[in-house]
């Protein structure tokens, strides 16, 4: 779900405050506050008692730190913007990791796996082997930090997690499309990713497991629409533009992912309440780029 932010020109030349500011993604957050929530919701469905708040406020102060070092890491930047941006994540993580481990021991271990996770997706400088792994597993991080640390996670909650890793690894391969220099391997291996976190929300409930599947299906069918034609396109063109585009996308999706595990945890209204997120996102996106044009 991280993806980089290089911040727009005008960004660029208005005081180094606001050129941090703009790196600031709403979507990003949106995209880790939904994945934790799903956690939540597997989290309840299994042990019936599962604090949200920390974790929650973790997952937004890990997603900030995650945009903030993509840019500070981004060409283009001055020297002062990247100063001032690296710290901020610095201090964001520093201040995510005490929430976690206030929950347990295993949500802090969980939130400084992430913030690794994000800062190797911050340095992988769009090689597409070190950025797909990373991604993925910032996704599913936050999932699992939302659980609160469950004793004996049944099989049905790490497969859920396994389902944000193969999209946010699927995605992050896609938005590496320019450096696969004609591999076909990373364009075949990243709509395997993508499809199967597509298709796997809806079978997670077979073998009796508390999980409705069918309740995730409205869900997956909005996922569906968003993401795969992009991922199509990026897959077989693998240009800058279709792969910004699939990028933009997938994070932009993530919302309605975990919504589709929500509600198979949890039923329909938790699933709508997370899909919501995806609009509001990106109208706070669209708000963002407006100002940054403005500047």
């Amino acid at each position: 779900m991280p993806s980089s932010s290089t911040g727009t020109l005008a960004s660029r030349r208005s005081h180094p405050l606001h050129a941090v500011a703009g790196l600031l993604r709403p979507v990003a957050v949106a995209g880790a506050l939904a994945a934790t929530l799903a956690g939540h919701a597997a989290g309840v469905a299994v042990s019936g008692d599962v604090p949200v708040w920390l974790p929650g406020l973790a997952a937004a102060a890990l997603a900030l730190a995650g945009a903030l070092l993509s840019g500070a890491l981004a060409e283009g930047e001055a020297p002062v913007v990247r100063a001032v941006a690296a710290v901020a994540a610095g201090v964001l993580v520093s201040a995510a990791v005490p929430a976690a481990a206030h929950v347990s021991a295993g949500t802090g271990w969980m939130a400084v796996a992430t913030a690794a996770a994000l800062a190797v997706h911050a340095v992988s400088g769009g090689r597409p082997w070190l950025a797909s792994p990373a991604a993925g597993t910032a996704l599913a991080g936050f999932f699992l930090l939302g659980t609160g640390g469950v004793a004996a996670e049944p099989a049905v909650v790490r497969v859920a997690a396994l389902v944000l890793f193969s999209y946010g690894a699927g995605i992050a391969m896609l938005a590496c499309g320019p450096s696969w220099r004609g591999d076909r391997r990373a364009a075949y291996g990243a709509l395997g990713l993508v499809a199967s976190a597509v298709l796997l929300p809806l079978m997670l409930g077979w073998g009796g497991s508390g999980y409705a599947g069918l309740a995730a299906l409205p869900f997956v069918l909005i996922l569906a629409w968003r993401i795969l034609p992009d991922a199509l396109w990026a897959a077989s063109d693998p240009r800058p533009v279709p792969a910004r585009t699939a990028a933009v996308s997938g994070d932009a999706a993530v919302p309605a992912l975990a919504a589709a595990l929500a509600a198979g945890f949890a039923g329909l209204p938790g699933g709508l309440l997370l899909l919501a997120l995806m609009p509001v996102a990106g109208v706070l996106e669209r708000l963002r780029s407006d100002r940054g044009e403005r500047a």
